[in-house]
């Protein structure tokens, strides 16, 4: 009987001493950092407890909450007498309201005897409204004659034209302005002195053209003598002609306004007509207006009790008001007296979270090195279980060579036992 097989050998890691060396100094080092941090936060929190507890400001706090108290206890007294007083002033307020209301039955009698009156003014106005319409028609007639007067205004004034329609004439008669007159006169003496030059053989000669100039010199002085009197006639003549034009316009004019006249005097009539409507119409509003009276004075009565009891209101809200703005003085104090002992605590709340970062950030710090503790000792039992494999396998070994050794033995015996014992196998 032969031994067994040979157990393999488990790999051992290279640096288990090394590994051993880094995590006993690291983790060395990782104590004493956290019992340092744990030292200094636990000082920290101590100071920021004990700081806490030993407010400095927490009895100033308490006496100024006090006066603030025993204060607003005094000017609550003095609100409840103020609001007492308003009260009366109030009450003294709604008296005078009921003695105006006393007034309101006899403003009731004077609006009825108001009304009374609005029966006659009725009367009134019915007939100024009456007479405005025989006014009103007078207009058409008026109208009419204005509009025939009109129409002889246009004829007129066509007279007046067709007379100066002549003045052209005239002027050119009697002015001459174009000189036409005057250049034929002196071209018929001049030809007709030519003549008589020719007739008598001197035609070419100085005695020719002297005595034709002589001619013509004298044809001048006549037209000349001549113009001035025609000039006279004309004028004359033109005055008259515009005088009877301006005296046709004058009519024409003339006709034109009295049309005016007569459209104005229609036109007045209906104003006039108007006008007596509207006070009929005036007269009619004032009975209206009667009316209303009696309620407006009654409305008056009720708006001085409204107002006596709106001043009655005024006076509570203002003591309401005065009153809250005591409290809020209140208040304020208290406020005041308590900003130490807050702004304090403030202070070392601030402090204890700053421990608390620095705790925090002491931890993360340390965070690394907790790994590194870790990783070692991680390696070191990997280095560890292959140490406990080996020695395992060499157990196992152990045994096989035993085990070899044995059925060796066995093998010995079964070969004597044969050679020496019949029968045995």
């Amino acid at each position: 009987m032969g031994g067994g097989q040979q157990a393999p050998q488990a790999y051992t890691p290279q640096y288990q001493g090394q590994s051993d060396t880094a995590y006993n100094s690291t983790l060395n080092s990782l104590t004493q950092q956290n019992q340092a941090a744990a030292s200094s936060i636990n000082t920290g929190y101590n100071n920021a407890y004990n700081a806490v507890v030993n407010n400095p400001y927490d009895s100033s706090m308490l006496a100024g909450i006090n006066t603030a108290a025993n204060s607003a206890a005094g000017v609550g007294a003095s609100d409840l007498a103020q609001g007492a007083a308003l009260t009366g002033q109030a009450a003294q307020g709604y008296a005078d309201a009921n003695t105006a209301r006393g007034f309101v039955p006899q403003m009731t009698a004077d609006a009825n005897a108001i009304r009374a009156q609005a029966a006659p003014m009725g009367q009134d106005a019915n007939a100024v409204s009456n007479w405005a319409d025989t006014v009103a028609g007078y207009a058409p007639g008026l109208q009419a004659l204005a509009q025939q007067t009109a129409g002889y205004a246009n004829p007129m004034a066509a007279d007046a034209n067709s007379l100066r329609s002549y003045a052209p004439y005239l002027m050119e008669m009697g002015m001459d302005p174009n000189m036409s007159e005057y250049n034929y006169g002196l071209k018929q003496t001049q030809d007709s002195q030519n003549v008589q030059n020719a007739e008598s053989g001197l035609s070419g000669s100085p005695f020719a053209a002297g005595a034709t100039g002589d001619a013509m010199a004298a044809y001048k002085r006549n037209y000349d003598s001549a113009r001035f009197g025609k000039g006279v006639q004309a004028l004359s003549a033109l005055q008259g002609l515009y005088s009877g034009a301006g005296g046709l316009d004058m009519n024409a004019i003339n006709a034109l306004m009295s049309s005016g006249q007569l459209t104005g005097m229609s036109a007045d009539t209906l104003g006039a007509a108007a006008g007596m409507k509207g006070q009929a119409a005036g007269i009619n509003r004032d009975i209206a207006s009667l009316y209303p009276m009696a309620t407006g004075v009654d409305n008056s009565a009720i708006g001085a009790l409204t107002s006596a009891g709106q001043l009655a209101d005024n006076a509570g809200n203002m003591a309401i008001a005065g009153s809250d703005l005591s409290h809020s003085g209140f208040e304020t104090q208290a406020e005041a007296a308590a900003m130490p002992y807050s702004a304090y605590n403030q202070i070392y709340g601030d402090q204890e979270a700053a421990l608390n970062n620095w705790a925090s950030g002491n931890s993360a710090t340390s965070a690394p090195l907790s790994n590194d503790v870790n990783a070692y000792g991680n390696y070191m039992q990997i280095g560890q279980g292959a140490t406990g494999l080996d020695q395992r396998a060499a157990q196992i070994n152990n045994q096989n060579s035993f085990m070899g050794q044995l059925g060796q033995l066995m093998g010995i015996g079964l070969q004597v036992g044969a050679h020496f014992i019949p029968g045995f196998q």
